[in-house]
């Protein structure tokens, strides 16, 4: 179902569901690791920079709990794109964060991420995602994107 589209562009779905984005990143940086797992679906299956599989719910609760404890300056997210059929939404978005790492030295990151949310009744839930590789100068002078 599409809905009539806003001055920015978007339909109220893609609105609500950027909305969704905006708070379940907002508990995860508040350190609300219960809350923000209440974003997930039930049957989650998704990439993470840690496992050479894909991971479950379950896994990502564990990681989360094992992170080494950092201190967030700044984290913005900025949206990229948002596709939406049916029940699914595909939200393609950009991340760029300063934080102070675990021996107090401050440290930058850049990257993408794409996340798949089914609608569950009136809720949108993270049915799968993917982090992309960190974005930086030297990734690109190295050519780690080319396609062969």
């Amino acid at each position: 179902m599409w809905g009539a589209k806003k001055i920015n562009g978007w339909t109220d779905t893609e609105e609500v569901v950027w909305k969704t984005v905006e708070s379940y990143t907002e508990q995860i940086l508040k350190g609300e690791t219960n809350n923000f797992l209440k974003y997930f679906h039930k049957d989650y299956s998704g990439w993470n920079y840690f496992s050479e599989r894909s991971v479950k719910k379950s896994d990502v609760k564990k990681e989360l709990n094992n992170l080494p404890k950092i201190e967030i300056l700044s984290y913005k997210i900025k949206p990229v794109s948002i596709q939406i059929k049916n029940d699914i939404a595909i939200v393609h978005y950009s991340y760029s964060a300063k934080y102070r790492d675990s021996i107090g030295e401050i440290r930058s990151k850049n990257a993408n991420y794409t996340d798949i949310l089914m609608k569950e009744g009136e809720s949108w839930l993270i049915i799968g995602d993917h982090i992309g590789n960190e974005l930086s100068i030297e990734n690109i002078k190295e050519d780690k994107y080319k396609i062969s």
